[in-house]
C-alpha cells in the first residue's frame, strides 16, 4: 500500500480546519478577544498542518500493523 503526497496534505487540511477550529472558540471563550482568538488559530493551523504531514510520511515508513492485500 502506498499513499501519495497529495492525500497526506489533504487529509492534514481537512483535520487542521476542524481542529483549528476547536482551538479558536477555546482561545476565544478563554480570552473573549475574537482578534485574539483568530490569531491564535491561525498560528496553530500553520504549525501543526507542517508537522501532521510530518507525522503521516514517517509513519509510512513503518510497517508495523499494516496488511497486504
Amino acid at each position: 500500500m502506498r499513499q501519495t503526497h497529495i492525500r497526506s496534505i489533504t487529509k492534514g487540511i481537512i483535520w487542521r480546519f476542524i481542529a483549528t477550529i476547536t482551538t479558536t472558540l477555546i482561545a476565544f471563550i478563554i480570552t473573549g478577544e475574537v482578534v485574539l482568538a483568530f490569531e491564535i488559530g491561525l498560528t496553530e493551523f500553520l504549525i501543526k498542518i507542517l508537522f501532521y504531514y510530518i507525522y503521516e510520511r514517517i509513519w509510512l515508513k513503518i510497517n508495523w500493523g499494516m496488511i497486504s492485500e
